[in-house]
């Protein structure tokens, strides 16, 4: 795993000056914190005694901070990885479909005669198929989708 120092390094050894990430900078926090930290511990320890309570308070406050650094780059993690895996599922592609669509105005058999259909009854048929109706239950207007319409049918 590249430290953020190897990756200024490289990206000054190219030529190229790169600014710190947000995760760079979260984890130089966090270094930082657990440096402070150790340092009180280990001035006390060099001195063979127990904390104070003014150390100990500083202790706390530097493993707090080194604690809330650790939850945002967990949080930021998280969102990366929900991120990478709804672009996984999405599909790329037109917005508009590539052939004009039957719109409300138009009739199937014009929709039909449009695209040198030249039986516009047989694309009518195929099309009442496609919308599901039953030959028993045509009515004008109406197409027999389950739950919809009259209920006794």
């Amino acid at each position: 795993m590249a430290t953020a120092a190897t990756a200024t390094t490289t990206a000054f050894t190219l030529g190229v000056p790169v600014p710190p990430t947000l995760l760079d900078t979260l984890r130089a926090r966090r270094a930082e914190a657990r440096t402070a930290a150790d340092a009180v511990l280990e001035r006390a320890a060099s001195e063979q005694r127990d904390l104070s309570a003014d150390e100990l308070a500083t202790y706390r406050g530097h493993v707090g901070t080194e604690r809330d650094v650790d939850d945002e780059i967990e949080r930021r993690r998280d969102e990366e990885l929900a991120e990478l895996r709804a672009a996984a599922v999405r599909r790329p592609g037109p917005a508009t479909p590539h052939e004009p669509v039957l719109t409300r105005e138009q009739s199937v058999a014009a929709w039909c005669e449009q695209r040198g259909m030249s039986e516009p009854v047989g694309c009518v048929n195929a099309f009442m198929q496609l919308v599901g109706t039953r030959g028993a239950g045509r009515r004008a207007g109406h197409a027999g989708a389950p739950g919809l319409g009259d209920p006794r049918q």
